[in-house]
C-alpha cells in the first residue's frame, strides 16, 4: 500500500470503488464485499473509510482504527485525518492529535493542510494558545486562507474579539469573514459599511499572442459557469491568458448532481473551468450538501438553478423579504436572481478544506426522535445525562456476546451519547435514539435506535435491553413502537443485522415485520421488511 497511489486514486476516483457506490453496496447488504476491499492488500480507501465509520457508529472504535491502520501507516494525511476524527468524536482528542503529530514527524514538515487538521484537536485538548502560536509561526500562517481558518478556531472557542482583530489586519481581504463577527460583537453598522466597501479590482493578464493565434482558436463552451477546460485551446492545448468565451450552459454534470442533492444526498464531484478561481479551481474536489436557503449568506458557494441552468457559484446578494438570492461567479458576472426553492446545495469543502460556516446552513431532514409511549414503557429521546444510569444498565459483558466489544465506562458512554445526541455528521442521515424507561418504576432498562436515510427510504433498527429486564418482551415492545413511528416518514424498508444464533433478537425483528435475507454482514444476518409502508408490522 502506497500513499501516493492512494492519493491519486482518491483524487481522481480511479482504480477504486467510488464513495456513492460504496454507500449503495452497504444499503443493499453487501457489507462483506466492502469489508473485503477495505482490507485488501493494496487497499481501497472509500471502502475502508465507510467500513471504519460503520464500526465506530456501532461502538467498535478499536476495530475501526485497526481497519484504518494500514492506510495511516503509509503516512497519508487523509487516513490520519479520518482516524483522528473518529477518536475525537469519542472524546479521545489527545489520541487523535497523536496520530497527526506522528505524521508531522514522519514527514519532517507540516503543510498548512496538516495544521488545519491539527488545529481543532489542539483546541479540543485545551491548547488553543499553542494552536495560535503554531499557526502564526507557520510559513503559510499569514496567507488569507490560513488567517481565516485561525480566526474561525478563535471564534468557535469563544474568543471572537481576537478573531476579529486578526481579520482586521487586512479588512478588505477578509471582509466576508469579518462582517458576521463584527455583527456578533455589536458593531453592526461597521459591519454593513465594511461589506458594502468595494474591493480593489484585480486586473486580468493581457492576452498572449492572441492576434497571431486567433485563426486557430477553438473556444470551449462553459459547463454551468465552470468552463469545460477553463481556457481556450490551440490544437487541444490551453492558451494561457486567452480571452474567455461567452458562457454557454449545456446539460451536464451539475444537473446530475442537482438531482442527487434534491433527493437529500451529499455529493462530491470535480467541476471544471475557471469562473470561481481562486475559491474553486478547475478539477478541485468539492463537497456539496442540501442547503437551507433561508440561511445562506453573501459569500456562500451554492449549487443553484437560475433561468433553467445549474451553477456552482457565489451568493452575491440576498433579498430576504422576497425569499430570493442573487447568483454570480467570482469574477463579477451576475447570473441573476433565483428563489429559495431553486437554491439546491451549499459547498461544504473544497479539496477537503471546509468552507467557514457552511455546515450550519445544511438542510437536514425534518426528522427527530420524539417521546413515545407503549403499554409498559416510555421511550425518551436519548440525552448525554442518561449515561450515568445507562452505564449500569449496560454493564454486563454478556450483552456483547453476539456483537463483540466490551461495556463502556460512564465517561465513555457519555461521550458516545453526546455524539449521538448531536446528530449524524452526514446531512443525509438521521440518528434517532431513545432510552427505555419502565413506566411506574422510573428506571431505565435499555435503548432502541433507528438510523434513517430518507433519500433511500431505509431505516436500520437496533436495540438492547439490560440483562435484568430481558425475557419480558420489552425489546419487542420498544422496536414495534419505533417501527410504527417511522410509518408516516419517507421510509419504505426497515433493516436490522442480527447474529444467526441470537434467537431473541430474531424474534424482535420478526415482530416488526422483518424477514432474514440470507445475506451476511460481518457474521450477522441482514433482515429486511418486504418494502412499502402498508403491512410493515406483523399482525402478531
Amino acid at each position: 500500500m502506497d500513499s501516493a497511489v492512494l492519493d491519486r486514486r482518491t483524487r481522481m476516483h480511479e482504480e477504486c470503488v467510488p464513495p456513492e457506490l460504496v454507500d449503495r453496496l452497504l444499503a443493499l447488504g453487501h457489507a462483506d464485499l466492502v469489508r473485503a476491499q477495505a482490507l485488501a492488500e493494496d487497499g481501497d480507501w472509500f471502502c475502508a473509510r465507510a467500513w471504519a465509520r460503520l464500526l465506530a457508529d456501532r461502538g467498535r472504535l478499536e476495530e475501526a482504527l485497526a481497519v484504518l491502520a494500514p492506510y495511516v501507516g503509509t503516512g497519508w494525511w487523509t487516513a490520519a485525518e479520518e482516524a483522528a476524527r473518529l477518536l475525537a468524536a469519542e472524546g479521545r482528542a489527545e489520541e487523535g492529535l497523536a496520530h497527526l503529530d506522528a505524521l508531522k514527524v514522519r514527514r519532517g514538515r507540516e503543510e498548512w493542510e496538516l495544521f488545519r487538521l491539527r488545529g481543532p484537536l489542539l483546541v479540543a485538548c485545551g491548547r488553543l494558545d499553542e494552536a495560535v502560536r503554531e499557526a502564526l509561526a507557520h510559513p503559510e500562517g499569514r496567507s488569507p486562507y490560513a488567517v481565516e481558518s485561525l480566526a474561525d478556531l478563535l471564534a468557535v472557542a469563544g474568543r471572537p474579539e481576537e478573531a476579529a482583530a486578526l481579520l482586521e489586519e487586512d479588512r478588505l481581504e477578509h471582509q466576508r469573514a469579518l462582517g458576521p463577527l463584527l455583527v456578533e460583537l455589536g458593531r453592526a453598522e461597521e459591519a454593513v459599511a465594511l461589506l458594502r466597501t468595494p474591493r480593489p479590482a484585480v486586473p486580468l493578464p493581457e492576452p498572449v499572442g492572441l492576434q497571431r493565434l486567433s485563426p486557430l482558436l477553438r473556444p470551449v463552451p462553459a459547463v454551468h459557469g465552470h468552463r469545460a477546460g477553463g481556457a481556450e485551446r490551440v490544437g487541444g492545448n490551453p492558451v494561457a491568458g486567452s480571452a474567455p468565451p461567452r458562457e454557454t450552459h449545456p446539460m451536464g454534470m451539475l444537473d446530475t448532481q442537482a438531482d442527487r442533492i434534491g433527493r437529500g444526498e451529499t455529493v462530491e464531484f470535480r467541476p471544471t473551468g475557471g469562473s470561481m478561481v481562486p475559491l474553486v479551481h478547475g478539477r478541485q474536489r468539492v463537497r456539496v450538501a442540501p442547503a437551507d436557503a433561508a440561511l445562506v449568506e453573501v459569500g456562500d458557494i451554492v449549487l443553484a438553478r437560475v433561468s433553467g441552468t445549474v451553477y456552482l457559484h457565489l451568493v452575491s446578494a440576498v433579498d430576504i423579504p422576497r425569499r430570493r438570492v442573487q447568483i454570480s461567479n467570482n469574477h463579477g458576472r451576475v447570473n441573476g436572481w433565483t428563489g429559495h426553492d431553486r437554491v439546491l446545495g451549499i459547498c461544504l469543502a473544497v479539496d477537503g478544506v471546509p468552507r467557514p460556516g457552511a455546515a450550519a446552513k445544511v438542510r437536514r431532514p425534518a426528522i427527530r426522535a420524539v417521546a413515545l409511549a407503549t403499554r409498559r414503557l416510555d421511550l425518551l429521546p436519548l440525552l448525554p445525562a442518561h449515561a450515568d444510569e445507562m452505564s449500569l444498565v449496560l454493564a454486563d459483558p454478556a450483552l456483547h456476546a453476539f456483537t463483540g466489544g466490551a461495556p463502556l465506562s460512564r465517561d465513555e458512554l457519555r461521550a458516545r451519547y453526546e455524539r449521538l445526541a448531536a446528530g449524524s455528521p452526514d446531512p443525509a442521515t438521521v440518528w434517532a435514539n431513545w432510552v427505555l424507561r419502565l413506566r411506574g418504576r422510573g428506571r431505565l432498562a435499555g435503548t432502541v435506535q433507528a438510523t434513517i436515510t430518507p433519500a433511500r427510504g431505509v431505516a436500520e433498527l437496533a436495540w438492547v435491553v439490560g440483562t435484568p429486564w430481558q425475557g419480558h418482551g420489552f425489546a419487542s415492545e420498544a422496536a414495534r413502537a419505533v417501527a410504527a413511528w417511522l410509518t408516516p416518514l419517507p421510509v419504505d424498508r426497515l433493516v436490522a443485522h442480527i447474529h444467526p444464533d441470537h434467537a431473541a433478537s430474531a424474534a424482535v425483528a420478526a415482530g416488526c415485520g422483518l424477514r432474514p435475507t440470507g445475506r451476511l454482514q460481518e457474521g450477522e444476518v441482514r433482515w429486511e421488511s418486504g418494502g412499502g409502508r402498508a403491512g410493515r408490522l406483523s399482525s402478531g
